[in-house]
């Protein structure tokens, strides 16, 4: 009897798929995110937790970018990767233009694009 069970067992294990490195490796794209106008200016702002979350979202997504061009180059990036890969770039663009400096936040020298 004991053996039918780890015969049973064995069977069970054959027969269920293995983990790929793709299902351990989950997107970090969420692109929903930082899209309300009161968050964007709450992210623009130097200082804030969600500044600092954006942050921390664009380098999670930096990483993403460049596992998956890493891939692509040595030829192991699968066909359904390509899709993740333009949206992983855009994305990342998108944030980088969402937490880049306004124009007020500048810093000018004096005598350099004043008219003082």
């Amino acid at each position: 009897m004991d053996r039918r069970i780890v015969l049973a067992l064995a069977a069970l294990l054959l027969a269920a798929p293995f983990p790929s490195a793709k299902a351990e490796e989950e997107s970090v794209l969420a692109p929903y995110r930082y899209r309300n106008t009161t968050v964007r200016e709450a992210v623009q702002t130097p200082g804030t937790l969600e500044r600092l979350g954006a942050q921390q979202y664009r380098l999670r997504l930096e990483g993403q970018v460049q596992r998956l061009d890493h891939d692509r180059a040595r030829g192991r990036l699968a066909p359904e990767d390509r899709r993740d890969l333009l949206d992983s770039r855009a994305e990342s663009d998108r944030m980088d233009r969402l937490l880049a400096p306004r124009r007020d936040e500048r810093y000018l020298l004096p005598g350099v694009g004043s008219t003082r």
